[in-house]
Order: C-alpha cells, then structure tokens, then sequence
C-alpha cells in the first residue's frame, strides 16, 4: 500500500469557491484542516493496530475520503449556512467517510495487505504451536 501526502490545494484548488470562503472566513484555514485529517485518518489505522506509513501521510486508498472530511470541515466551520456550498452530497461524503474511518478503527474492514501489528500474542502463539 501507498501513502502520500495531501495538500489543501489537492483537497480543494485555490479557484473561485475557495476564495469567496476564504474571503467570508477572513482567513484560509484549510492547510491546518488537512493536517488534523489527515492525523485522524493516521489515528483509526492507529486504533485499528495497523501499521502507519511515514509521518503526515495517508494510505493513497483513503485520500477521496480524507477530501471528503476537509471539504466538509472548510465549508461549513466559521461559515454561515449557505446551501450553495454546504451541499447534502458533502455533507453525506463526509459522514460516510467518518463512518468508515471509524469502522477502520474497530477493525470492521479488512484492508489489503496490511496487517495488525497488535492483538493478542498468545493467540498467535496456540495456532502456530497446534499439533505439536
């Protein structure tokens, strides 16, 4: 599996959407958005006792599901509702997205190749020793 690094422009292009939030916010928050998705996205493969690729980086499998969160976060934190941009299509990407990130957690989706890093040992140990 491979991880990357996502940036606010991947998320969201610094285009006409963007900038008209930005001007209603006073500021562009969305780098500092990105960094705390992409460390909760870091945090349910944390919990679900999965190994983590280098730091500040994500599994290239979650980033629809990372950008769906940032979206989601940038458009509706410190903006008054505005239905033209707190969308029901972002809203319900970004629930489905928590959804399965924190099924990720709970170790409810088996992912491709990666592997626990952390259960029970002794487990482990019964299998590998039975029938000896």
């Amino acid at each position: 599996m491979s991880w990357i690094k996502i940036n606010a422009d991947d998320v969201l292009p610094p285009q006409a959407e963007r900038l008209a939030i930005v001007a209603a916010k006073g500021t562009d928050d969305l780098p500092d958005i990105v960094d705390e998705i992409t460390e909760a996205v870091r945090q349910a493969y944390r919990d679900g006792g999965r190994p983590l690729g280098p730091d500040g980086t994500i599994p290239s499998g979650l980033k629809h599901h990372a950008s769906a969160l940032c979206i989601w976060h940038f458009v509706s934190a410190g903006v008054t509702k505005n239905e033209n941009i707190q969308t029901p299509a972002r809203r319900q990407a970004a629930e489905e997205a928590q959804k399965y990130l924190d099924a990720i957690g709970r170790r409810e989706i088996k992912i491709g190749g990666a592997q626990i890093v952390s259960g029970n040992p002794r487990m482990a140990e019964r299998k590998r020793l039975n029938g000896l």
